[in-house]
């Protein structure tokens, strides 16, 4: 089965090279597509609502709790334009404030959020 295979794809090959070749990169595109897809299910269905900690950037606490980051920086009491990928923590200290009440700060907000908008968490 495998060797009749081959052997159409050698004849496609030969009377149509470009779209053989054409076929070939969108199967690898799309195999490859798929198992990023997988990867992202599994990690984010395991890494839902994760108690926030200094290391964690507000996007990832955002994707995390199913906040938008725009949410997020508001929060966190930053502009909600700016990107801004420090951790936490680094943040924290920018502000001049302590990271574990900056981190109770980002944890009420996030309560907040969730209490007032409960359907469309649905979390």
């Amino acid at each position: 089965m495998l060797k009749g295979f081959a052997n159409r794809m050698v004849a496609a090959w030969k009377n149509h090279p470009l779209i053989t070749t054409a076929f070939i990169v969108m199967a690898v595109v799309t195999l490859f597509l798929a198992v990023r897809l997988t990867f992202s299910v599994a990690y984010w269905s395991t890494h839902r609502n994760l108690p926030v900690e200094a290391w964690m950037p507000l996007g990832y606490i955002g994707r995390s709790y199913g906040i938008p980051v725009e949410e997020m920086r508001k929060i966190a009491g930053l502009p909600p334009a700016v990107r801004d990928r420090r951790p936490v923590g680094e943040i924290a200290a920018s502000h001049g404030e302590d990271k574990e009440q900056f981190i109770t700060r980002i944890e009420d907000g996030i309560a907040r959020f969730k209490t007032a908008r409960p359907l469309e968490n649905g979390r």
